[in-house]
């Protein structure tokens, strides 16, 4: 199972990053990173992890699960590095990073791509 984590412009392919096409890797889902905190301190200053349980649900939402393998990836791995480690605390058992993400992915003229029109 595939989870692109980067902003929605960049799944659907309205924003390119400086990477020669636009896009998603067909077959994956999407819930942006950010998702997986909660808002704003009443300052502004910090953003901080939701609760274990509210993450639970938000994964199993998107339809991943524990038993199954999960590759996370995004522009350049940052993004999805933390997503990787939020499944490790869901005690996911078969999790990877796609450390190059669409930084190579959507450079490539070989690999498939679902983007806009």
């Amino acid at each position: 199972d595939l989870w692109d984590v980067r902003h929605p412009d960049e799944f659907a392919g309205r924003e390119d990053r400086d990477n020669a096409r636009r896009g998603h890797v067909p077959g994956a889902r999407h819930l942006e990173w950010v998702a997986l905190l909660d808002g704003p301190d009443d300052d502004g200053s910090a953003r901080r992890l939701r609760p274990r349980a509210e993450l639970a649900g938000i994964v199993a939402g998107l339809g991943f699960t524990p038993e199954r393998p999960v590759i996370t990836y995004c522009q350049s791995g940052i993004r999805a590095a933390f997503v990787h480690w939020v499944l490790e605390i869901l005690q996911f058992q078969d999790v990877a990073l796609y450390d190059a993400s669409m930084g190579e992915w959507a450079n490539r003229d070989d690999t498939p791509l679902d983007g806009p029109a």
